[in-house]
């Protein structure tokens, strides 16, 4: 990392840019004024700092390596790992990221002489580290908020869903030359089975735990899932040899440099090419099949009612649920290193990450009140205008009428039910079988592409 700001690359988990782009710095005078830390920085060694940050992080998460700035093929090579879902080991990301924002508290420095980028870096910082280093959105990296033992969501925002193109990334690395190299590249995907094994235990640990969504929510997690990885979902284990993370190492290219193909032959009783294959079967397709019928058939049953979850806020429940029903089965409404979970704290620490304020749930659900009642007589007036109803009551009638009328929908017809349920969801997840599979969505999509085109003409 260059010592100058300009320079200075934050990963891709940061929530912002902190760094100029170079050409903001062309002349040396420009480099002093604009690109260089100011004294404040130097005198607290804040470029230290956040070099300190980068390190921890690709040191807690090697699944990430292959995104570190400058990374080179020999040190994905010796870094990478599948993530790593167990317990233990979310918690000790999340411990050590609780450390360097206690550390950036603590740091003497004075905020008021730093320059306003230098601010801005230690405050998307020290957001980034409460919250335990997480990719984007906050879902699944916090120990002690407990979501990690929940599944995927709807949106698949956790990490499970980053692994694909993790692996994809680091893999590319490890293109094999010699029988020892492909030994590696077997231990590196037998990783990714236990990546899913574990996500499945983690599931196990939410039952007991009480840690369980609505069954809604459970179904639109499998959702989310099957649609990251679909063609597992729809082909059964074998569907891997198509999915796009694991296509690419199964090509002939990818093997182009092997040169030990008899020994392979000798020692293993196949090609290498076949073992290939039987890698990403076993320690990818089958356990990623494995997972998508678990949860379908075995967490499923055991995700509450709506009228006894209402979310995050009610958890942990008391009792293990199965089919709809309360069992006598207590929960231990404690995380596995004993301690308690409380759904109401765990809300306000995921709501912090949206909010970027101490406010809770309460408070902002209070401001949104105050709001709504604030801006409900501006709304009465527009109503009044597009109406030309002078009467309160009648331009409201009249106004939601029309803002449900078929005119304010992007289909002019109703979608039909058999292009909204599961099987839907199954065959039209992409552009080419949607066009064929739901073709009153699909129109309605493309509808509302025309739109947004319109609408951008006339904002650029």
């Amino acid at each position: 990392m260059s010592r100058r700001l300009d320079h200075y690359s934050y990963n891709e988990a940061l929530i912002a840019e902190a760094n100029r782009s170079r050409h903001d710095c062309q002349t040396e005078k420009q480099r002093s004024n604009n690109c260089d830390y100011s004294e404040e920085a130097k005198r607290v060694g804040l470029d230290d700092f956040f070099q300190k940050a980068q390190d921890k992080y690709y040191e807690l998460n090697p699944n990430k390596i292959a995104t570190k700035p400058g990374v080179t093929p020999a040190e994905v090579k010796k870094r990478y790992h599948s993530y790593d879902p167990a317990p233990g080991r979310i918690k000790l990301i999340t411990d050590e990221a609780a450390k360097l924002a206690n550390d950036i508290k603590n740091m003497p420095i004075n905020m008021d002489k730093l320059t306003l980028r230098e601010k801005r870096a230690v405050a998307q910082l020290l957001h980034w580290v409460e919250h335990g280093f997480p990719f984007i959105m906050p879902y699944s990296y916090d120990y002690y908020v407990g979501d990690w033992m929940m599944g995927a969501d709807l949106f698949c925002m956790g990490p499970i869903c980053a692994v694909p193109s993790e692996v994809q990334k680091s893999l590319m690395h490890f293109k094999p030359s010699t029988v020892s190299e492909m030994e590696t590249l077997k231990d590196k995907f037998k990783e990714i089975k236990q990546t899913f094994d574990q996500f499945v235990e983690n599931l196990k640990l939410g039952v007991a735990a009480g840690m369980v969504r609505t069954v809604e929510e459970c179904k639109a997690g499998l959702h989310g899932l099957k649609n990251k990885y679909r063609d597992v979902a729809v082909n059964g284990p074998a569907g891997i040899y198509e999915a796009s993370f694991i296509k690419p190492f199964l090509a002939s290219d990818f093997m182009s440099a092997f040169k030990e193909k008899s020994e392979w032959q000798a020692k293993f009783g196949k090609s290498a090419s076949d073992s290939l294959r039987e890698f990403a079967l076993e320690y990818v397709g089958k356990p990623i099949d494995y997972m998508l019928r678990f949860i379908e058939k075995e967490h499923i049953p055991h995700c509450a009612p709506d009228s006894v979850s209402t979310g995050l806020g009610s958890l942990p429940l008391l009792y293990v649920f199965v089919n709809g029903s309360q069992t006598s089965q207590t929960t231990t409404q404690e995380l596995p290193t004993g301690e308690k979970l409380n759904g109401r704290d765990s809300y306000n620490k995921l709501l912090a990450h949206f909010t970027t304020t101490s406010q809770t749930a309460d408070e902002i659900y209070n401001l949104g009140e105050k709001m709504r009642d604030k801006l409900y007589e501006e709304v009465l007036d527009l109503a009044k205008k597009i109406t030309k109803e002078n009467d309160p009551y009648l331009a409201k009638l009249k106004f939601i009428k029309l803002i449900n009328s078929s005119s304010m929908f992007y289909s002019d017809r109703d979608i039909p039910a058999n292009e909204s349920d599961a099987n839907a969801h199954k065959v039209c997840s992409n552009v080419k079988d949607a066009a064929r599979y739901c073709p009153n969505r699909t129109a309605a999509m493309n509808n509302w592409f025309d739109h947004t085109k319109q609408v951008r003409r006339y904002l650029l």
